[in-house]
């Protein structure tokens, strides 16, 4: 059988930025830089402590149990866990997966376009796109692993391979509740392009039945004790049944406050960093419509958040194979496709050069976050910034702390020092008047 030279050159491409990634997530790591110190250390320990058999258990925040999140797919993690305990087993799969993700793409598109080398310009260009490296970046989250088991998903349904479709499908929306949303359009699309009843049927009872479910257990099991939606102040991340009552009240009641809301100067900019290295092309295609529910999360948010940057991992997917099904269907004359597979390359290229921090900077928000940054990094609006990645004398200092406090105490801390101290059982946050919080061995802060 003749080898795919664009192919080969994919797998060694992709395994690169695997390693490049990987390398500025752990000098991230090692310089305290993180968008949500709290949130990465819930999901780590979550993980550390399913694999000792307490299911989805954190101590950090106020919630005993799955931080008001229904994440199964921390079980998946915890497994790895059995021979790599380490936070860098996240650093490694996120960064790897994302790579990977571009021979799948590659397989994709060779499925729906002869041409193997416009097929691999498109695939090298998601290698390049500064908004996928935004989401790799970002924090430690379980959603930001939905990218590659939706790529497989989508690749097993246009391969009509079923079982393996429902395999990833599940892997998919295990990341996180509202991606079963993502599985609803899923169903909605197999329905229009004219699949089989078993597949589209199954695939809407299935996510319907689970994004029920995860939300009853989200609110009951797994509710995070004095946090819930705030539709007083319009914050309507992670759908469940509570935020489209809110959602509808508030576009019915204040009509012209809604629309200022869903297009504002930050949801602008984000929508402008997400498709102009694209050209906006995705948009010409049903498949990006895949991906609505994520984008319509990432509007209904009160000024995007860096903490949010989980919300692209779960469109970028569609974004490209939405360029796919461009060029296969509205695209004519091969001289005109590769004009624009040159341009979405040379976009993708320069987008790393200019501001790629999508969310808002501390400058830019209603709320003043001057005073819970780093002063140092006030004016970084690049994700390749050297200052996210330094390591100064007091990180150093921090370091040697933290190597001194035994593996099994229990730790009360605040800030940066959080994720670090991940890695056991029993890890509080300073100031959430938490009884246990207060009897820890050892209560570091930064």
């Amino acid at each position: 059988m003749k080898k795919d030279k664009f192919l080969l050159i994919l797998i060694a491409v992709s395994f690169i930025y695997g390693c490049v990634f990987f390398a500025l997530k752990y000098l991230q790591y090692k310089a305290f830089f993180s968008y949500e110190w709290d949130d990465d250390a819930c999901y780590a320990q979550m993980a550390y402590n399913t694999l000792r058999g307490h299911f989805l258990q954190q101590t950090v925040f106020i919630a005993q149990c799955g931080y008001g999140r229904f994440t199964p797919f921390v079980v998946f993690l915890s497994f790895l866990y059995l021979f790599f305990p380490y936070l860098q087993t996240w650093f490694a799969l996120t960064s790897f997966s994302y790579g990977f993700s571009s021979v799948v793409l590659y397989k994709i598109g060779r499925r729906l376009i002869s041409d193997a080398r416009l097929v691999f310009l498109i695939s090298l260009a998601f290698l390049f796109y500064a908004p996928l490296h935004y989401a790799n970046l970002g924090m430690i989250e379980t959603k930001t692993l939905a990218l590659l088991p939706l790529f497989l998903t989508f690749y097993f349904l246009i391969t009509k391979r079923f079982l393996w479709y429902a395999v990833f499908l599940i892997l998919s929306i295990s990341t996180k509740q509202d991606v079963a949303l993502t599985g609803l359009c899923f169903g909605a699309y197999l329905f229009i392009r004219k699949y089989p009843k078993k597949w589209w049927l199954s695939t809407v009872v299935f996510c319907a039945a689970y994004f029920l479910t995860a939300n009853f257990l989200k609110n009951t099991v797994f509710y995070a004790r004095g946090v819930d939606s705030h539709p007083e102040i319009h914050v309507y991340a992670r759908f469940d049944i509570a935020t489209f009552s809110s959602i509808l009240a508030f576009a019915l009641s204040q009509p012209l406050e809604f629309l200022k809301f869903v297009f504002s100067a930050s949801h602008v900019r984000a929508v402008w960093l997400v498709f102009y290295p694209l050209l906006f092309l995705p948009l010409f295609s049903l498949e990006v419509y895949l991906a609505l529910p994520m984008l319509l999360e990432i509007f209904l948010i009160k000024g995007v958040r860096n903490y949010n940057a989980e919300f692209f991992a779960a469109v970028i997917p569609f974004l490209f194979i939405g360029i796919l099904y461009v060029f296969r269907d509205r695209v004519r004359g091969r001289k005109r496709a590769y004009i624009l597979a040159w341009l979405i390359l040379a976009f993708c290229l320069i987008s790393n050069f200019s501001r790629n921090i999508i969310g808002d900077l501390p400058m830019e928000t209603t709320v003043d976050q001057k005073n819970f940054v780093d002063k140092s990094l006030l004016g970084v609006d690049n994700i390749f910034d050297r200052r996210l990645y330094r390591v100064d004398a007091e990180d150093a200092l921090a370091w040697r702390f933290i190597s001194k406090i035994p593996r099994g105490a229990s730790v009360t801390a605040s800030g940066d020092l959080l994720t670090p101290l991940s890695k056991r059982t029993n890890l509080y946050e300073f100031a959430l008047k938490e009884p246990q919080a207060w009897e820890s061995e050892y209560l570091p802060s930064d």
